[in-house]
């Protein structure tokens, strides 16, 4: 009997998830996931790369993974195997107008993504990287300059959950993910742990613009 197409898709996600901890990802991963994941990554790096330099170099090493495991998969569904490939690919376009520096030459051009490193990002993680590597980073970054603009509407007299509103209503580019939303709202304002929470509460939806304004005020 011919298996059905829901079955085809369950075991090409297992294999992919099995191919991933088999090569050492600790996490359970499927593709989609991995595409999207390394779709947010080139996003990021155009932006500015905000993110820690461990961060960046496990996402280097998703797209390793993701050019190893998709050849073995070929067999078991390679129309699906290709059609993530060609997604990929499209990523990589948008990432090689940022991963330009030949930086780590021992790589081979093949990955081109583990050789070069970014022509600019976020000064943070510029700082970390030339003292890890002693390779210097433009600090050019949407993200720091959405920061900085947070701090400054603080400074002039908005509330903390007033810029918070503005910048997911305005689609800023740290609203763009909530775990990139909370790392701008650390940077720019001194929050409470308690403070987080709710912030986070907000982003899930799990709380209202007006009962952020309220939590705010009682923990601030």
């Amino acid at each position: 009997m011919k298996p059905k197409v829901g079955d085809e898709i369950q075991n090409f996600d297992e294999r992919f998830s099995e191919a991933f901890f088999r090569r050492g990802w600790r996490t359970s991963m499927l593709p989609a996931e991995a595409v999207a994941r390394w779709h947010s990554f080139a996003e990021d790096c155009i932006w500015g790369y905000p993110w820690d330099v461990e961060d960046y170099f496990n996402d280097l090493s998703l797209r390793s993974l993701l050019g190893t495991t998709l050849p073995e998969l070929d067999p078991v569904d390679h129309g699906r195997a290709s059609g993530l490939r060609k997604s990929i690919a499209m990523s990589d376009e948008v990432l090689k107008r940022v991963l330009v520096r030949d930086s780590f030459p021992d790589f081979s051009e093949a990955e081109w993504w583990m050789r070069c490193t970014p022509i600019y990002a976020a000064k943070k993680f510029c700082a970390e990287f030339y003292a890890s590597y002693g390779v210097e980073i433009a600090s050019r970054s949407r993200y720091d300059d959405e920061v900085d603009e947070m701090a400054r509407m603080i400074a002039e007299g908005l509330s903390v959950a007033g810029v918070c509103v503005i910048a997911r209503n305005d689609h800023w580019y740290v609203s763009l993910r909530p775990g990139l939303f909370i790392r701008a709202c650390r940077d720019a304002f001194l929050l409470s742990r308690e403070s987080v929470k709710v912030v986070w509460k907000w982003l899930m939806r799990e709380m209202s613009d007006d009962e952020l304004h309220r939590s705010l005020t009682l923990h601030l």
